[in-house]
């Protein structure tokens, strides 16, 4: 993955609006700027100019019953299909019984089929104040994508629910999200910076705060009551609700044309290893069947090297995080810093503790599943019978699984590579070092310590003449090598003018 220089693009738009004048703002373009270059790490330039010929307003929304309906909703939320918008849709409507219009992104006719049979259950559920579906269709004609990670997707989602809301004379909209992804901590080596999504990150929802509040000349607000809630927590609140059959009908997946009726998950990716994870931490993962997923979670055969290094870095990361307190936690993960002020009107310490206890939660819940798992399959572990590459293997710390553990490489007489050896040690291309040294480039320009760039790094390529080299990046530092791994990030990390 390219972290470096060309991860952050320069994007300039020249934009016909109806009201030029408006959007040309100083303060609506520096909303603009800086909302979008925090979701993105991008940076941009508007010029707007005067449209002509303009598309009839109403062409641009279709509600249901094909007109705008009468006033009367109470809540405008983003509803894509998936569990943390369905625990929000449930926990209003059915919990609360407030009157909703669902705002949803028809991105595919798969999604959107999912999306119309969950708000048809919701209606069935909520006879009498029953969701209003709005569905805007928005895509690119003729084209597939050439960046997978759409960064600035909650932009979309956002504008489209801010324009329902304004239909509605409301001044508010909400996103649901589980806190442990809003807060945007790197999961793993693939989820560094943007690419770890900021979608409902508090800083981006205050930027879109800002926009939409200069755009009406009035207080408008963006926000994310599932903030202090863990995913599996969101699940419970689906099942207490007495909705845990719906939970089968989200899709929570990233690989939209890769699904099925038969696996509408693929099980690889980061959105269903953590859907996974939260079901079965949750007291309904009976209404979330492992056959759902084209890989399971904790079995399935993970052929390719990303999808290994994301789950074992996920199982890594809640283990860590299990481990830490307030400072600990403040001290590995700087990016919490970008929390503190726009949670008000909670204090510093009052956030830090929130954060502490989020945090605590989901680790509790993952290395719950996993303690489960390891020993519900003790004896297919012992006799070699689970593939080396699932996640129950994979949890495994990695110097139990090498014989190039410092106890029995400073031994004698010297031992054969052992047979459970999952990661041989083997020569790493010069490009992937050349990477990796553009990578601590840039964390140090970013101020990052050395441990946190060891942090960073996980289990990215190692230097192969380092006598550390069989270990990830985060236990080199934490062993006997940490000086010589100090020495090997300064000198890589000069910038060469």
């Amino acid at each position: 993955m390219d972290v470096g220089a060309s991860w952050r693009r320069p994007f300039v738009f020249h934009i016909p609006v109806r009201a030029p004048g408006m959007w040309s703002a100083h303060p609506i373009v520096e909303a603009l700027r800086r909302t979008l270059t925090f979701l993105s790490e991008d940076t941009y330039d508007f010029h707007f100019s005067k449209l002509t010929n303009p598309i009839p307003m109403q062409q641009y929304l279709k509600f249901e019953d094909g007109h705008v309906p009468a006033p009367g909703v109470d809540e405008v939320i983003l509803f894509s299909g998936g569990l943390d918008s369905l625990g929000g849709a449930v926990k209003e409507a059915v919990r609360e019984q407030r009157r909703l219009a669902l705002v949803s992104h028809r991105s595919t006719p798969k999604i959107f089929s999912r999306q119309k049979e969950l708000v048809k259950r919701l209606q069935d559920v909520c006879k009498t104040c029953p969701p209003i579906h709005v569905p805007v269709w928005v895509h690119k004609r003729g084209l597939s994508a050439r960046e997978y990670t759409q960064r600035t997707r909650s932009f979309l989602y956002a504008v489209l629910a801010f324009a329902v809301a304004h239909v509605f004379q409301l001044q508010r909209i909400r996103f649901y999200e589980n806190g442990v992804v809003s807060l945007n901590l790197p999961i793993s080596e693939q989820a560094i910076g943007a690419r770890a999504t900021r979608t409902t990150h508090p800083q981006t929802l205050a930027g879109f705060a800002e926009l939409f509040s200069n755009l009406i000349g009035a207080d408008f607000s963006v926000e994310n009551p599932f903030l202090w809630n863990t995913k599996a927590q969101v699940v419970n609140l689906i099942g207490e609700a007495g909705c845990g059959d719906l939970i089968s009908q989200s899709v929570s997946c990233m690989h939209t044309h890769e699904q099925t009726a038969e696996h509408p998950h693929c099980g690889r990716c980061s959105q269903c290893v953590w859907r996974r994870f939260a079901t079965l931490a949750s007291a309904y993962a009976e209404d979330d069947c492992s056959s759902l997923y084209g890989v399971d979670l904790l079995t399935g055969m993970r052929l390719e090297e990303k999808d290994r290094t994301l789950v074992e870095s996920f199982i890594r990361v809640a283990t860590d995080l299990g481990r830490m307190n307030e400072l600990q936690l403040v001290q590995t993960y700087g990016e919490i810093s970008r929390v503190l002020r726009h949670l008000a009107p909670l204090s510093s310490n009052q956030v830090a503790e929130n954060l502490v206890g989020l945090f605590s939660e989901h680790a509790s819940e993952v290395c719950r599943v996993m303690d489960k798992a390891i020993a519900e399959h003790a004896s297919e572990i012992r006799e070699g019978r689970l593939p080396a590459s699932c996640a129950i293997v994979l949890a495994v710390a990695e110097r139990y699984r090498t014989a190039n553990s410092p106890e029995i490489t400073s031994s004698k007489p010297k031992l054969r590579r052992s047979a459970v050896n999952l990661k041989p040690r083997r020569k790493q291309p010069e490009k992937s070092i050349q990477e990796i040294r553009a990578r601590i480039r840039q964390m140090k320009g970013e101020n990052m310590s050395a441990q946190m760039m060891c942090k960073s790094l996980g289990n990215a390529p190692r230097p192969p003449a380092a006598a550390w080299a069989h270990l990830s990046w985060p236990e080199a530092w934490k062993s006997v090598h940490q000086n010589s791994v100090k020495v090997w990030l300064s000198r890589n990390s000069k910038i060469v003018k």
